[in-house]
């Protein structure tokens, strides 16, 4: 599988080295797994563009809920999240951050191309050719999503969340329906993505992840143990 090939870099990014993070958590709280005690608590990261950051944890960690805040789904309730120096429930363009979630709302009228291009056409763009081929997915490119299997729909959900090489993109256990080939065929993709630029942030715990992040923030019981 070719990776991105022929991807645009996105408006201004730049190398991991620019001044000015993509991403920046601080001092995060949020939510409550049970009576007075927070989902998350006191949690703080930063992502450049150019990098892949990996939250990783165990089920039940925090990770989708970090996830979400950084996405702009919800604001915290207490400390900040920025994305591109706006507050993340402020960012409203796919091309600036963009969301693979687990429930991956895909328009079930719509085929798996037009799914993947659903963002150019938002955007009145022209689509970048071969991106339904880059996740394996041209031979389904005339079918309906609920005709193809969990895995299938998954990677045309991380197909449209890439498909603008947008500044940072947010992704929640991306290879958690993919066999061997196709979980190593997207993370070739969202390396490829970091190398053009964007911040990838993904939550996992997928070992060949977590080996090819530039950061890994842990998480154990919603507070942060990572390092760098």
């Amino acid at each position: 599988m070719r990776p991105l090939e022929g991807a645009a870099t996105p408006s201004g990014a730049g190398a991991a080295s620019d001044a000015a993070p993509a991403v920046v958590v601080d001092a995060v709280t949020h939510g409550e797994r049970s009576p007075g005690v927070a989902i998350l608590a006191e949690v703080s990261l930063t992502a450049k563009t150019g990098t892949v950051v990996v939250i990783e944890g165990r089920s039940g960690s925090g990770k989708s809920t970090l996830a979400q805040l950084i996405a702009g789904l919800e604001a915290p309730d207490r400390g900040t999240v920025q994305v591109m120096g706006q507050p993340a429930t402020a960012v409203h363009d796919w091309g600036v951050l963009a969301l693979l979630p687990q429930r991956l709302g895909l328009p079930a009228e719509l085929t798996v191309e037009e799914n993947v291009l659903l963002p150019y056409w938002m955007r009145g763009e022209q689509p970048r050719p071969g991106l339904v081929d880059d996740f394996d997915l041209g031979h389904l490119a005339g079918r309906l999503t609920g005709q193809l299997s969990r895995g299938e729909q998954q990677r045309v959900g991380i197909a449209r969340a890439a498909a603008l090489a947008p500044r940072v993109i947010v992704l929640d256990e991306p290879t958690s329906h993919q066999d061997e080939t196709h979980a190593d065929m997207v993370t070739d993709q969202l390396l490829a993505l970091a190398k053009a630029g964007s911040a990838v942030l993904v939550a996992t715990h997928d070992p060949r992840l977590v080996e090819a992040a530039d950061q890994v923030v842990h998480l154990i019981a919603g507070r942060h143990r990572g390092v760098p």
